[in-house]
């Protein structure tokens, strides 16, 4: 299910090197709530607002992917009309999401906004593949085309966003600011970027991160995602200012991904166990001088 995700994302290169850290025994932190659509073999979690409404997609036990809502304890399947398949990737404040779907099997793969019941297709000019990844209060949309660079819609007009010199740039969230973050690859490399005040920049990160890749940014500026080690071992990661937190869980240290973060202090992501992946609800770490470069998602 994992390799799903995979597929649909080739470009997610530090996803893959997560996996080594993923299939390992994985224990529950009892501050963490499962988010699991009911009869899915895999449910992914992709976003969380202020409401704690999370958005995601699922794969059911025919093998069709859709995508959801969860609201209220109660999820709600999100398919576009006649789309083969339909991802939720973001949500902001509002209840507006956006996300991807695709028409047919040799068909494009689009991005939509829906606001309320209505949706509205999202097409990069020229490109094949479109996908809409996030959005904000003020109603920017980030996403990513054709697999190699990003794009910023705003009031119906796209602008792009490169790296210099990367050869691809994917973004991934964005807050009420305008601030982008999200990840570049130059050879085999992948780097975290933070898109702000119209310049690039990666953030200062601790000398064992070998990989990053940024998914999400909340209005106070704490960036989430996930990173690889010299060991080449993968989990997630809250950076807030100066503080890097290190997201594992006690009982086994297995590691867990996260895609998403709120204002309020949650985070939505995945993690694994004996081959089963889970959607999770998780609490930002309370930051203390001990929490500088590590730390973990506590009992």
């Amino acid at each position: 299910m994992i390799e799903d995700f995979l597929r649909y994302t080739k470009v997610l290169t530090v996803a893959f090197s997560i996996l080594i850290l993923l299939n390992a025994p994985f224990g529950w932190a009892d501050t963490s709530d499962l988010i699991d659509v009911p009869g899915a073999t895999y449910t992914f979690p992709h976003d969380i607002n202020n409401k704690g409404e999370v958005v995601g997609y699922f794969i059911d036990a025919d093998g069709e992917k859709h995508g959801f809502l969860f609201s209220e304890n109660h999820f709600t399947k999100i398919d576009f009309r006649n789309a083969l398949w339909t991802e939720a990737w973001g949500i902001n404040d509002t209840g507006e999401i956006v996300g991807a779907y695709q028409d047919s099997p040799s068909g494009s793969t689009h991005g939509f906004l829906k606001s309320k019941e209505a949706f509205l297709s999202i097409d990069y000019p020229g490109a094949r593949i479109t996908k809409a990844v996030g959005l904000n209060n003020r109603g920017q949309i980030i996403g990513f085309y054709d697999e190699v660079k990003s794009f910023l819609l705003v009031e119906g007009i796209f602008s792009t966003i490169a790296v210099p010199g990367a050869d691809l740039t994917i973004a991934q969230g964005i807050n009420d600011s305008g601030e982008i973050v999200g990840f570049q690859q130059v050879g085999n490399t992948t780097d975290l970027f933070l898109f702000s005040q119209d310049n690039f920049k990666r953030p200062s990160l601790p000398s064992y991160v070998k990989e990053s890749s940024a998914y999400g940014i909340d209005n106070h500026g704490r960036i989430i995602g996930v990173y690889i080690d010299l060991m080449g071992l993968g989990r997630g990661f809250l950076l807030s200012g100066h503080y890097f937190v290190s997201l594992y869980l006690p009982s086994t240290m297995a590691g867990v991904s996260v895609f998403g973060i709120n204002d309020l202090g949650a985070m939505v992501g995945i993690g694994c166990e004996q081959g089963r992946c889970h959607g999770l609800i998780l609490p930002v770490p309370i930051l203390s001088s001990r929490a500088r470069t590590t730390s973990h998602l506590s009992r």
